[in-house]
């Protein structure tokens, strides 16, 4: 089993992924997935379409919640949007995730275009 298979198996089970995609489709929750989505491009665009928590991080408004980043980008990794291409570890302190291996993703910008033609 590689690193990146075992990392996947921590993945959110069938009933956390199915309270995730309740919260990320909140509309009380709006401004807050915009403002992740907004970061996720353009920290993608930045890193020819790599996505790093680490560096994303620091371009989401911190009236933004952790677990709300938690469910968007969930959402968009398990509809393709975002693909796992490795992984790192955290820096971050805000939700307590430093030190902890997180998932780098890539972003594929094809399925947004198509979404958004």
């Amino acid at each position: 089993m590689t690193e990146q298979m075992s990392f996947d198996a921590l993945g959110p089970d069938v009933r956390t992924r199915a309270v995730l995609s309740l919260i990320e489709g909140d509309p009380m929750h709006e401004k807050g997935r915009e403002a992740i989505i907004k970061a996720i491009i353009e920290t993608a665009e930045a890193h020819q379409g790599v996505v790093s928590n680490n560096e994303m991080r620091g371009r989401i408004p911190a009236w933004v919640s952790p677990q709300l980043i938690g469910a968007v980008i969930g959402g968009l990794t398990h509809r393709g949007v975002l693909k796992v291409v490795g992984e790192n570890v955290s820096d971050d302190r805000r939700a307590g995730n430093g030190g902890k291996k997180q998932a780098v993703r890539f972003l594929d910008f094809a399925i947004l275009d198509g979404v958004a033609s």
